[in-house]
């Protein structure tokens, strides 16, 4: 969702003097690789989660939703985040079907690295804390988990982080960092693996592994777009392999840096769905 920190602007350094100057430029290659060696796999996480830091973004989505049977529902989402005072906030509205329409669910970044997420389901017609232990659970009967939301907004330092080796995604070169809880129950997976592009720092693919150590979840970026100055996933697709489902999610439209009203990141606007 916000998905929820989000860009880097890449960097490039030109070797065209090489062939008149091969000192200078073996330099400069020192240079150009150096600063990439020296970065540990926790700063390369940390710039990863800062690619799209903008100050507010607006965004509708589709979600699709295929079950094990090979059945699908669609549900069209909109999403509204805001960093303030170096914490984030965001929102996000269901807007179809008529049987989630209704539904927000709001997750807010507190001093430490912790979260209070709640969300409102109009049959209920109140507000409900989702408490640490319901983190792992389906988000809306999606293949997304409530921490799988708020993955973005999750402290590095809360995992110990290493780079287990380097491949190409789709013609992009990567690194792959593992990353492990440091603390027994901190979180519904054991262990997962990012995909990070070298160029622009963006996360190309993941796995999530249970608490056994086995493959639980995989999840694709397919394309990036880059929107106003941000490099912005179009189309993600989160999969369940043990159960055999999938979730898709589409950017059907998005707004960056526009003011949006505090009031979008309270109880009442969980209720009346009004700043």
């Amino acid at each position: 969702m916000k998905n929820d920190r989000r860009a880097l602007r890449s960097r490039s350094l030109g070797l065209s003097v090489a062939a008149r100057f091969p000192a200078l430029a073996a330099g400069m290659l020192f240079l150009a690789i150096f600063p990439l060696a020296a970065q540990t796999a926790d700063e390369i996480v940390e710039k990863s989660k800062t690619v799209n830091e903008a100050k507010s973004t607006q965004i509708q989505m589709q979600l699709t939703v295929t079950d094990r049977k090979g059945g699908v529902k669609t549900m069209l989402v909109e999403q509204y985040g805001i960093d303030a005072g170096g914490l984030s906030k965001s929102v996000i509205v269901f807007k179809q079907p008529a049987s989630v329409a209704g539904t927000r669910f709001l997750v807010e970044e507190a001093d430490g690295g912790a979260e209070n997420r709640k969300i409102f389901l109009p049959e209920l017609g109140k507000v409900r804390r989702i408490s640490a232990s319901e983190g792992g659970g389906s988000f809306m009967g999606t293949d997304f988990s409530y921490d799988d939301i708020s993955t973005a907004a999750r402290d590095t330092a809360r995992d110990t982080h290493n780079v287990v080796r380097e491949e190409s995604v789709n013609g992009s070169a990567c690194w792959v960092i593992q990353s492990v809880p440091k603390e027994k129950g901190d979180s519904q997976y054991s262990k997962s693996l990012r995909w990070i592009s070298k160029d622009h720092y963006l996360t190309l693919k993941s796995e999530m592994y249970d608490k056994g150590g086995s493959l639980l979840k995989t999840l694709d970026i397919g394309k990036y777009e880059n929107k106003s100055g941000y490099w912005t996933p179009i189309v993600t697709t989160i999969s369940n392999v043990q159960e055999n489902t999938s979730t898709a999610m589409e950017l059907k439209a998005v707004i960056y840096d526009k003011p949006i009203p505090a009031g979008v990141f309270t109880e009442k606007f969980l209720m009346t769905g009004r700043p």
